[in-house]
Parts: structure tokens; C-alpha cells; sequence
């Protein structure tokens, strides 16, 4: 059977991002940017409310970690952040990819039986994919699933989906339309699920993290029936059912259960592993452990189920954790988060060997953007995106540093500024091909942030915040450290001053020192804000916007720097609340497990939510309404926020406007009108009918009148047409671009 990540390790991936945060500075001028089309699973991606969302998606760079794989005859199927990935493996010592399909969101569990691929897709649900031919991937069906979706086993035309602190049943005799006959409700998070068939009886063995390993008869799929558990094992994290043992990770610790009876368990031996143990795989009569924590593979000897025993632990050149793993014949297949595919040699598991590996993406981390670059952050390199065909970001250079984690950037000029556990790095960007390293900074502690005033830089470290001369770029130079009673997560640059965001005990503390003088910064205040783990803080005006993970946004009043005043919250539900950046009326907040979310804050004494895009959320940059948004194992987005003209009048039809100006030589408005809500496609031809990109695909808008700015780039000069389709309707107009 297929292995699965569990929600625990999630929520371990969440916490070990670290510090993400990117915030909307006067860096240079943003691009151009339109849509294009580059999926048709595009249209699957949920908004965060799709009744009135107003964010359109302008460009996508899908591939991200390898959270997944399974293997099926010669083809190993991959994640490959939000892309499932198919490799040619018949011989593995030179996979070769073959086939690939983009789904709406990360990739956490690939099942495959009777060559249909059964998707744990995060937010997205399950998604069901025809891979008969594997260079032709396509989706046929899908379900959208309550609670977040990361596990999936299909036994008998049935599939077991979780969904936060339940079990999904779904009869997928027709896979094309998986439907739901039954359900399980439990007391913690669903973090695995296997199957075990006794005679005609059918059981499932539920992972249920904080509660134990429970079984439920689902002979009668309609009508489940608990009939045994154990839960003298917490916590529960993975469990794998060979013959009649389960197999049951439990962080630091393997437990096997004679499972003969399901409704009898017996727990037969324990052995205490390394901390991180997640993923399990037993075959051959050895059981293979990746290491979340550490990263590696793990293997023990249970022949003696009741006597199992270390037998060797591989990790090579492995810098990532160990997200999945898979053994077919004598190879062991294992997911390693940004370093991609590894297939390592265990016939002789004493001495297993690396064959050979294949690249994924990235964990993205944090982003900034710069004329028509991006610079992400992830893994432990800098990677340098074209985007001046947004709706196609292409890779340009990269460069790796030292260092264990990356955690935040900076671009200024030519220059990035790269912050590790270790320090500093200034990296030369001058040439997006090739990319280098020309100076660095160690730090005592590890850097979290980095903001840039004049000639210094100021970073946010564990233990407090330095400031180093960077006039030298080859030679940077600290020049004074301020200790701070918390620690140091973020800074933020406002004027002469400095807001510095440090975590520990409650309540956590706003610092604001005074910086006229960088060689000895003055303290103004500290302010203390209740909440758990204060992440975030962006300054704008004479107001200051804080995040806290789980409480959400405090407003400040900062115009009286040595004695802020709280104006305002949106303490609403955060899943995990990272990072924050105000544009306009906006504040745009990442919440990491819910996505974009949009703030209102034109009222700062009464924020309220308005808008949200649901996807992983980490990193973000907010340059005017275009959000750029990292999405940790799921690559990056590029979205636009198309705000909608208020109107008291409700138009009697629907109808397309005549832009304006028309003609135009940069960029023109583009209005239409609405009746009734409706899902809205707008989409620009040349006068040879020949399609030229795509503005806005089915989002759903609300009655009345709306419009979004289009700004024409390197399009020559002439006459183009713009189609809007809403519903039925159908209507043309002509626009003339001037260079």
C-alpha cells in the first residue's frame, strides 16, 4: 500500500518554514503584467470566497517540494508542488520524466489503482486522474472534501479520504464522479489510513494522531462500525497493514500490533527511533522510515516482529526532510521535500546505495520583485524568475549559500540581501543569468529579517538587532548590536525609525528604536501585544499593522513613536498568520494554511475582510493590486485584486463598455455591467481572430458595474478585440493601442 503524509507533519512543514516575509517597498517599478492561460485545471482553484472574489490569477510557477510518490510497474508518480509528475523508472539509474498534469494544489498523496491516480490534494480535495497513458495525464474527476485532504487509500472501488478529524468514504466505481456514502467522525486529526480485508469483512485502521489507532468495520460502507483501537501509542502518525501486523509510526517511536483480529489488537513490541519518524513502508521484511526531522531513511529489520532492530540509516547528500517513501523490488523510492526524487539501492539494506535522484522545485519561501524579475528564496539558494511574460515565469540563474535555512530577502539596485541561520549574504544580480556571492556577514544568532536605510542594513537576529555597514558590499561590517529581552523575528524601517517584532513568553513586544544614529540605535518604547506568536509588522504612514499567528491584525498608532496606541483589530480565526503588507486600502495578509487573504483598512479603527485567495500562503509582495504571493511547496502565484466600482444602480442588462481611454498607449480600463451575478471569461484577440491572452477566466462577479486596468507591454501597435463572455451573453469591442 501507498504511504501518506500525515497532518502532524504538516503542521511540523508549517512550523519548520520559518520566517517568510517579503513587504512592498519602493524597489523599482513594477511590470506590466496580463493573463495568461495556462491550464485548464486553473479553473479548479478555489478563491477563499468564491461568491464574491475579486482576485484573478495572472500566472503561475507550479513546481515546488516533493512531498509524495508511488509506484506502479515502471512509472514512479511524483508531487511536484502542485504538478503530479510521472517518471519512466524501468531503469531506475536514469529516471526520465514522461508526463505531468497541474492540479489545484499541493500534491500530498498520490493512490493508484487500475491506472487511475487518486490525489490527496490539500485544499482541493481528491483529485482522480486517468494516467493509462502516462505521457498524457488526465483528469477526469474530482471531489471537494470538508477539512483539508492529505491521505488517500482506494480498496474495492472505495476510497478513504481524511479531512481534518474525519474519514470520507467514497464509492468510485465510477471514478469520473467519486460520491459520498459514508462517514467518520473522530475526536483529533486523521493523519493516515489503511485498509486490511479479513474474508468478506473490510477494515480500515485510522491514524487518529492525539487518540490512537482505531479500526472500523466498513464491510458496509454506508454504516461504519468501530470495533477496536489502541491508545496506549500516542501520538499516532503513520500506519502501514502487511499480513497480520500493523506497522505504526509514532514520532520517536515504531510500534507493531499483531492485527489479525482487527477487533483484537495486541501490541506485540516497541522500538524508541530518531525524532521525526514519519513515513513508513514495509516490504521484505524491512521496514523503511523517512526522517522528517533529520531527513534520511531509516531501515529496520522485522522479520521477528516482536524483536525488530536497527539495521542501517542512510541520508547521502539528503539536506531535506523525508516527506514519502516507496519500495518496489530492491529500490527504495523516497520523497525529499526540495531535493526532489531520491532512489536509493536496498538489496543489500546494510549498505543501501544512492542510483540515482530527479529534481522537483522548491519550498518557496519569501519573494521580491523588481522591474521584471522575481528573486524567491528556498531550499538554500536564490532563484531568479523572468516575469516580463507574467502569465509564464521562466527560470533564470541561480545561486546557493551556507547555512541551514533561508529566511528572508531584500533586492536594492543590483543587489539582493539574503538572510540565513548564519548570517548575511549579498549576492550580485546584475546578470539574472549568473548570480554571485560578494559578500557576507556572520551573525552570533540566526537571521530572520532584513530591511535596508542609506548604507545600513538591519537585521532581526535570535537575540536582537544588528545593524552592518554595507557601503563595502565584498566587506560588510556589523557596527552595533542591540539586545532584545524576546527574540527577534522581523524589522521593519519606517523614517528614522526601526520596528522590531520579537517573540517569547506573553505578552510578545513591538520594539521601536530610534535610528538617526545606526551606530547606536535609541529605544523608544516597547509596546507589548497579546496574541500567540507575533510573526509580522508593516509600517505605513503613521500606522503600524501587526500579525500575530493565530489572533490575527492589530492597528497602531505609531505617530508618537515612543508611545503607539492601539486603534484597531481584525482578531478574526488565523490559521497560521505570517506576513502582512499594506497597499492603498489594503492590507494583504498570508495566512498559511488559508491563503491571500485582503483586509480593508480604509477604516483602521474597523477592519474588516473582503476578499482571499485559497492556497498555501508564506511569502508576499504587494506592489499596487498585484499580490505576489510564495506558497511553500507549491511554487508561487502571481494575482491581481480587481476591485469592483461601487455603483447604487443595478443595470438592467448585461453589456460590455468601450474602454477608456480608447485609444491608449500604455494601459486602458476595461468596464462591463452585470445584471446578475455571474462567472465572467474576458479575453483579447488580435483583428485576425488570433488569441492573444486571456484577461479574466470564469470568476464569478456580483451584479453591478466592474472593471480592470489592462496595460498592453510589448504588444505592437494596432487594433485588438476584446470578447466578454458571461453566461449566455456574449459581446465584442474594438480597442486601439498607439505606441
Amino acid at each position: 500500500m501507498k504511504r501518506k503524509p500525515s497532518l502532524a507533519f504538516m503542521v511540523f512543514f508549517v512550523f519548520l518554514a520559518l520566517k517568510t516575509d517579503a513587504h512592498a517597498a519602493s524597489y523599482g517599478e513594477v511590470p506590466a503584467y496580463t493573463n495568461h492561460n495556462r491550464s485548464a485545471t486553473r479553473s479548479h482553484i478555489e478563491c477563499f470566497d468564491s461568491q464574491d472574489s475579486n482576485i484573478a490569477i495572472v500566472g503561475q510557477w507550479p513546481y515546488g517540494s516533493c512531498m509524495a510518490v508511488c509506484v506502479n510497474d515502471d512509472y514512479a508518480y511524483i508531487g511536484n508542488g502542485t504538478v503530479m509528475t510521472i517518471l519512466d523508472i524501468s531503469d531506475p539509474a536514469s529516471a526520465k520524466k514522461v508526463g505531468e498534469i497541474e492540479t489545484p494544489s499541493v500534491v500530498w498523496d498520490i493512490f493508484i489503482d487500475n491506472y487511475i491516480a487518486y490525489v490527496a490534494n490539500g485544499s482541493s480535495g481528491l483529485r482522480v486522474i486517468d494516467v493509462s497513458d502516462p505521457t498524457r495525464p488526465t483528469e477526469i474527476g474530482h471531489y471537494h472534501s470538508r477539512g483539508y485532504t492529505n491521505t488517500v487509500c482506494v480498496h474495492r472501488q472505495i476510497a478513504y479520504i481524511n479531512g481534518g478529524s474525519n474519514v470520507q468514504i467514497l464509492n468510485v466505481y465510477a471514478p469520473a464522479g467519486p460520491e459520498k456514502i459514508g462517514h467518520i467522525n473522530l475526536v483529533s486529526n486523521v493523519s493516515d489510513i489503511d485498509v486490511k480485508a479479513v474474508g468478506s469483512s473490510t477494515y480500515i485502521f485510522v491514524a487518529n494522531i492525539s487518540d490512537g489507532l482505531r479500526v472500523f468495520d466498513v464491510t458496509d460502507p454506508e454504516n461504519p462500525v468501530e470495533v477496536g483501537c489502541i491508545e496506549n501509542v500516542n501520538p499516532v502518525y503513520k500506519t502501514m497493514i502487511l499480513d497480520d501486523y500493523a506497522y505504526v509510526v509514532g514520532y520517536s517511536y515504531l510500534f507493531i500490533m499483531n492485527v489479525s483480529d482487527p477487533e483484537y489488537i495486541q501490541l506485540i513490541s516497541v522500538l524508541h527511533c530518531s525524532h521525526g519518524m514519519d513515513e513508513i513502508y514495509v516490504s521484505g521484511g524491512y521496514a523503511y522510515i523517512a526522517d522528517i526531522y533529520y531527513g534520511g531513511l531509516w531501515i529496520i529489520d522485522v522479520h521477528k516482529p516482536d524483536n525488530p532492530n536497527f539495521v542501517a540509516y542512510y541520508i547521502d547528500d539528503i539536506r531535506n526532510i523525508g516527506c514519502d517513501v516507496h519500495v518496489k523490488d530492491q529500490y527504495a523510492y523516497i520523497a525529499c521535500d526540495s531535493d526532489g526524487l531520491y532512489i536509493v539501492d536496498v538489496s543489500v539494506p546494510q549498505k543501501p546505495t544512492k542510483v540515482s535522484s530527479f529534481d522537483t522545485g522548491f519550498f518557496c519561501r519569501n519573494l521580491v520583485v523588481l522591474n521584471d524579475y522575481a528573486y524567491v528564496i528556498g531550499g538554500l539558494r536564490l532563484h531568479i524568475y523572468d516575469l516580463s511574460t507574467p502569465g509564464h515565469p521562466q527560470p533564470l540563474g541561480s545561486i546557493e549559500v551556507s547555512g541551514n535555512y533561508t529566511t528572508d530577502i531584500l533586492v536594492s539596485g543590483h543587489y539582493a540581501y539574503f538572510t540565513c541561520n548564519d548570517g548575511l549574504h549579498i549576492i550580485d544580480i546584475s546578470d539574472p543569468y549568473t548570480p554571485s556571492e560578494i559578500g557576507f556577514s556572520r551573525t552570533a544568532r540566526d537571521a530572520w529579517s532584513v530591511r535596508l536605510k542609506n548604507d545600513y542594513a538591519y537585521l532581526a537576529c535570535w537575540d536582537g538587532l544588528r545593524v552592518i555597514d554595507v557601503s563595502s558590499k565584498s566587506n560588510p561590517v556589523e557596527i552595533t548590536f542591540i539586545e532584545t529581552e524576546d527574540r527577534a523575528i522581523d524589522v521593519e524601517i519606517s523614517g528614522d525609525h526601526a520596528f522590531v517584532v520579537a517573540v517569547g513568553r506573553e505578552p510578545h513586544h513591538l520594539y521601536i528604536f530610534n535610528i538617526q544614529t545606526p551606530v547606536n540605535p535609541a529605544l523608544a518604547c516597547s509596546f507589548s501585544i497579546p496574541g500567540y506568536y507575533m510573526y509580522d509588522v508593516h509600517v505605513s504612514g503613521m500606522l503600524a499593522y501587526v500579525v500575530s499567528m493565530s489572533t490575527g491584525l492589530r492597528i497602531l498608532d505609531v505617530s508618537t513613536p515612543d508611545n503607539p496606541v492601539e486603534i484597531g483589530a481584525y482578531l478574526e480565526t488565523f490559521s497560521l498568520a505570517r506576513n502582512i503588507t499594506v497597499s492603498g486600502d489594503f492590507a494583504y495578509m498570508t495566512d498559511a494554511l488559508n491563503g491571500l487573504r485582503i483586509i480593508d483598512v480604509s477604516d483602521p479603527e474597523s477592519p474588516s475582510e473582503i476578499d482571499g485567495f485559497r492556497t498555501h500562503a508564506y511569502g508576499l509582495f504587494v506592489a499596487g493590486n498585484m499580490a505576489y504571493v510564495t506558497c511553500g511547496p507549491g511554487g508561487f502565484y502571481i494575482l491581481r485584486h480587481e476591485v469592483a466600482e461601487e455603483t447604487d444602480d443595478i443595470p438592467s442588462t448585461i453589456s460590455l463598455l468601450q474602454n477608456y481611454p480608447n485609444p491608449f498607449n500604455t494601459s486602458t480600463c476595461i468596464r462591463f455591467e452585470l445584471s446578475l451575478p455571474e462567472r465572467v471569461t474576458l479575453t483579447l484577440f488580435d483583428t485576425n481572430g488570433r488569441y492573444v491572452e486571456t484577461l479574466i477566466e470564469d470568476v464569478l462577479y456580483n451584479s453591478g458595474t466592474h472593471g480592470i486596468q489592462w496595460t498592453a507591454g510589448l504588444l505592437p501597435t494596432g487594433v485588438y478585440l476584446v470578447r466578454l463572455q458571461a453566461g449566455d451573453y456574449m459581446e465584442t469591442k474594438k480597442m486601439i493601442f498607439l505606441k
